[in-house]
């Protein structure tokens, strides 16, 4: 059935923010703060249920790299994010900008593990795109570590001649240990366009709405909710 997989290739540019409650959640949604930044393309609310995988031994943690199963709405994905150490920009208080590479396949149904031969048939050159520490990780067995489940609204803005995608995200993580943890989080997403353009809106957005930078991915939050407790 691989015909029926869409499988792509890009540089995901973000931006994260931590948001103080239900009230900035409804406000960043309907605001009129966004008129001039709107763009045609409608928004859509959807239920998102994440789960994260890697080495018994944690080798894919150990190179900054995040594989994930995810549910969205009706959709099926399988997802690998990684950056580059030496090239990572490391998200700060000040920022909390990510640039990650992200594979991402849509599957045809439910996977208890990432079928990862998927991503092999679907990208030309898999192996050789991904560097050699991933690779060796993902010919190992896997097992499942985190689970995020979450509520997205997510509305389209244009900003110069780019389009960014808002997402505001109401869910909870949970670890191998079951203790789960509440967040409430804004990205804004670069679709298209250009830096510069994804800035000049995230400023404005900061000014206006007093966004605190989230300098960890959902991933990351998870890692550090197993070491707090």
């Amino acid at each position: 059935m691989t015909e029926q997989i869409v499988a792509t290739q890009a540089t995901e540019i973000e931006y994260k923010f931590k948001v103080a409650d239900l009230f900035q959640i409804n406000e960043l949604s309907v605001s009129s703060a966004w008129t001039d930044w709107q763009s045609e393309r409608p928004g859509k609310k959807f239920h998102v249920h994440a789960e994260y995988f890697d080495t018994a031994d944690r080798q894919l943690d150990a190179v900054m790299a995040a594989l994930r199963l995810r549910r969205e709405g009706e959709k099926r994905i399988m997802t690998l994010k990684f950056v580059d150490p030496s090239e990572r920009v490391a998200p700060t208080d000040e920022t909390g900008l990510f640039q990650r590479i992200e594979l991402a396949a849509e599957l045809p149904g439910d996977f208890k593990e990432p079928p990862i031969e998927i991503f092999a048939q679907q990208i030309s050159n898999f192996w050789q795109i991904i560097p050699r520490t991933i690779a060796q990780a993902l010919n190992e067995p896997l097992r499942r570590y985190y689970v995020i489940d979450f509520a997205r609204q997510q509305r389209y803005l244009v900003s110069g001649k780019s389009d960014i995608e808002l997402s505001l995200d109401q869910g909870f993580f949970r670890n191998q240990a079951g203790v789960e943890q509440p967040f409430l989080e804004a990205e804004f997403e670069l679709v298209s366009g250009t830096l510069e353009d994804l800035q000049t809106l995230v400023d404005y957005a900061k000014q206006t709405f007093d966004l605190t930078p989230q300098p960890l991915s959902k991933y990351e939050s998870c890692v550090a909710l197993d070491k707090i407790l």
